[in-house]
């Protein structure tokens, strides 16, 4: 049976799989998706080989960290999993620039006219082929196009939406939002009223500094989820992965297999340094590795897990950095609900409410309970 060298493509793809049936129930999905496509994509692809067999070393390491206790590397995946950085926020924003559609009749109306406008450019273009001397002259690719293709008071409204939730969550010190203040809500608020000569700005002015607003801006944006994805979010903030059903909770991991001890490789020490050769036995490595034996040489070795409570005290702050479009069914309006503050002090467990049994909301002590 063919055995694979250690950075041979399937060799990672294997163990890139298993990582990620490690992981959370409800992140493993998103991942293994991802890692599926982008392995079928460039499986057959000659270039870029080794880039790309290094980026999946370095995805190993940090899914590796993430399943022996990494905090950090585990927020890193919840953050990527829900949207909230990386390539599925890439993915969710783009889809969150595009228009809607009319949100009323008067914006039906004006797409409307819009429509006969752009039947009438149509003749007049067609009328400008037997002419094309003169189509030349009025033709001119306007610079900025990208500022008609997106719903600019959509994305206005979302950003002052976003910018209330990070102020109103900047007393917790434990929320990340990993981008930056929003300063401004107005695309216009660096336009000057009047330019140099005294008279008021040129499109092409305007256009510039509308644009320049767009480019610092829409990076900061987190853009919302589907609202089933939020509530799950909201329960997971609660205690669903650890108090809910079997299918929530982490999976157990495989036994790894035991190996002969192979001999000592004294030539690879005769040529590199032992630095390199141990990196991976370091103490701040081993979880990337996944070598935590309790070699009582090699330091202390740390936990190989996170806690149920770290677990939601994350995901409580991924709610909060976390927004879904809410639709008024009377009026068809929309507004965007961000995620709150998680309870100040837990819930009692369901043996603990057996105290309280017979007693009301007030304090006093039913009859029932008296008996």
């Amino acid at each position: 049976m063919f055995q694979p060298a250690p950075s041979h493509p399937l060799h990672l793809y294997r163990h890139l799989l298993r990582q990620t049936s490690y992981l959370p129930p409800v992140l493993s999905p998103t991942f293994r998706a991802r890692l599926r496509r982008t392995f079928r994509q460039n499986r057959y692809q000659k270039t870029h080989v080794p880039r790309r067999i290094a980026r999946a070393k370095a995805s190993l390491r940090t899914l590796s960290a993430a399943n022996n206790g990494d905090s950090k590397c585990m927020r890193h995946l919840i953050d990527e999993g829900f949207g909230r950085s990386g390539k599925r926020r890439a993915t969710l924003l783009r889809q969150f620039l595009v228009p809607e559609g009319p949100q009323d009749s008067d914006a039906l109306e004006a797409l409307t006219s819009g429509n006969q406008q752009s039947v009438q450019r149509s003749t007049a273009a067609t009328e400008g082929e037997q002419n094309p001397e003169a189509t030349h002259l009025k033709s001119k690719k306007q610079k900025y196009g990208f500022l008609q293709a997106w719903d600019r008071p959509k994305l206005l409204r979302f950003l002052k939406s976003q910018k209330d939730q990070m102020g109103a969550a900047s007393a917790d010190r434990g929320v990340l939002w990993n981008v930056g203040d929003i300063k401004s809500v107005k695309e216009d608020n660096e336009v000057p009223e009047l330019n140099k000569w005294g008279k008021p700005p040129g499109e092409t002015l305007v256009r510039a500094k509308q644009a320049k607003f767009w480019k610092r801006n829409v990076e900061k944006i987190l853009p919302p989820l589907g609202r089933g994805e939020w509530e799950m979010l909201e329960k997971l903030s609660i205690g669903l992965q650890a108090e809910g059903d079997k299918e929530y909770r982490i999976p157990d991991k495989r036994t790894p297999a035991k190996t002969a001890d192979a001999a000592w490789d004294w030539k690879e020490y005769a040529v590199k340094p032992t630095s390199h050769i141990e990196r991976a036995a370091q103490v701040k490595q081993r979880q990337r590795h996944g070598d935590l034996s309790g070699n009582p040489y090699l330091g202390r070795a740390k936990r190989d897990s996170v806690s149920d409570r770290w677990y939601r005290r994350t995901y409580g702050q991924a709610w909060r950095k976390s927004a879904y479009v809410e639709v008024d069914p009377n009026k068809l309006k929309k507004k965007f609900a961000w995620g709150g503050a998680p309870p100040l002090a837990p819930g009692p467990a369901p043996e603990q409410m057996d105290v309280f049994q017979g007693v009301r909301a007030r304090g006093e002590v039913s009859s029932k309970g008296r008996s």
